[in-house]
């Protein structure tokens, strides 16, 4: 993914959102329009046009069929969408990317366990989020890494909770899309990187890069990260005809 320099990006986001809006610093920034007025309000769905370099693979991948021309589509950010993995597995196992078998992880399993955390999503999040220091010069760092440096941004974030949440047994994953963060009637969207675990039958989002937010946010996932071998920097290239290249806030049907 390509990644903006903190200073650019800041000036970008107060182009495009409210102050609130601009303490987020994410992967990428995605144009985004909204019709006067509307506001989405925590819970309630939205409705968005979305412009992809291949929109009608992107719409596949979300459950919507349009023409293979189609350069946009709309659609319902409303109940979370489920990706399809290629292949089963348990989502519990240790990989290159997420290698929490490695002897980094022995001194975090031992804070958690001081600091009372639970086997839980909730808790999981909020222990990630306390224990990263946001440092943006980092890059899809594997998950002993992480542990070590403590530092990174929703990529770091993302890895390092699907590592944790894997060694109590709950299955998780990591998921990049877009994050469209709302305040009122204003909206932004940004690319973003985020961990997926499985509760229910369901994948459910668990995000300690943009945990304890008072914004609205909606998580549409775009790709699933299901290489994690040696590889997974090439296999993350391979999502980027899925990006998007603009977001349209609709007024709500």
């Amino acid at each position: 993914m390509s990644r903006i320099g903190t200073c650019a990006l800041v000036v970008a986001l107060a182009c495009l959102a409210a102050p609130a809006l601009a303490q987020y610093t994410p992967l990428f920034v995605i144009p985004t329009q909204s019709t006067a007025g509307v506001t989405l309000p925590a819970g309630k769905a939205a409705r968005v046009r979305i412009t992809s370099v291949d929109a009608a693979m992107l719409a596949h991948s979300l459950g919507v069929e349009v023409p293979a021309e189609a350069a946009s589509f709309e659609y319902l950010i409303d109940a979370y969408p489920q990706l399809q993995s290629r292949a089963e597995r348990s989502w519990l196992e240790a990989t290159f990317m997420v290698d929490f078998d490695q002897a980094a992880f022995a001194k975090l399993k031992e804070e958690m366990k001081g600091q009372g955390v639970r086997v839980e999503r909730a808790a999981l999040v909020a222990f990630v989020d306390g224990l990263i220091d946001e440092n943006f010069a980092r890059g899809w760092d594997i998950a002993s890494v992480i542990a070590e440096r403590r530092q990174g941004d929703c990529t770091e974030h993302a890895v390092l909770t699907a590592a944790l949440a894997r060694t109590v047994g709950l299955p998780a994953r990591v998921v990049v899309g877009i994050a469209l963060i709302s305040q009122g009637s204003e909206h932004a969207a940004f690319g973003h990187a985020w961990t997926e675990m499985l509760e229910g039958g369901k994948w459910t989002v668990a995000d300690a890069a943009l945990h304890g937010t008072d914004q609205a946010v909606r998580y549409l996932p775009l790709g699933l990260i299901e290489d994690e071998g040696v590889g997974y920097r090439m296999a993350l290239a391979g999502l980027t005809r899925r990006w998007v290249q603009s977001v349209d806030v609709l007024e709500p049907q």
